[in-house]
């Protein structure tokens, strides 16, 4: 019995990469066809006060590199601007996706952004299936020898990792801080996490 999504739609947002991209992962293994796509968010653009701002240049080139290689697997890269609430139903109606797969994001516009789109394509779509993969997974794809690293650039705070650092290290590999040979370390004054490595 093949119990696979017929098509499914990838939600590329900070993990701008198609290595160690557990939400793609995910979508491959549990699709036939799977479409990947980026969304410039109109609403984190107005709020830059720089126009030029780097990060910009190394999003449109993170995501080049990912058209490229996309393009060398006989696929692409869908990439818009404007509203991810209105676009993200858009898309999955046009590419008649039957599920939507993404990285799960802490930040609060993020969570409440998330929230809008769950509820609209619930409203729209009734049975869509959303699968929303947070920090903790990864660690174990690292584990369990689907992934090699696992690279964190962006926050966490202990509670997201305790767990998943915990089964990395008893499956043998480090998790260190970025750019550093010193070990992620718990029960700090400040509970963020740095930038670290899984591997």
């Amino acid at each position: 019995m093949n119990n696979k999504n017929k098509n499914s739609l990838v939600w590329l947002r900070r993990d701008l990469r198609l290595y160690d991209h557990n939400a793609l992962y995910q979508a491959l293994k549990k699709s036939n066809a799977v479409y990947c796509c980026f969304i410039f968010d109109t609403e984190i653009l107005k709020n830059l006060s720089n126009k030029n701002d780097r990060r910009i240049d190394f999003i449109w080139n993170s995501l080049k590199e990912i058209k490229k290689n996309l393009n060398k697997l006989g696929s692409d890269l869908i990439v818009e601007i404007g509203d991810p609430v209105s676009i993200i139903p858009s898309l999955i109606e046009k590419y008649k996706c039957d599920a939507l797969f993404l990285n799960k994001d802490y930040e609060q516009y993020a969570i409440s952004r998330d929230n809008k789109v769950a509820e609209k394509l619930k409203k729209e779509k009734g049975a869509i299936k959303t699968l929303s993969i947070g920090s903790s997974l990864k660690f174990c794809l690292v584990a369990e020898g689907s992934a090699d690293i696992y690279p964190r650039f962006s926050p966490t705070m202990e509670w997201d990792t305790g767990a998943g650092h915990a089964i990395a290290k008893y499956a043998g590999f480090s998790v260190k801080q970025y750019n550093s040979s010193e070990d992620v370390v718990y029960n700090k004054e400040n509970l963020l996490n740095p930038w670290f490595l899984v591997k």
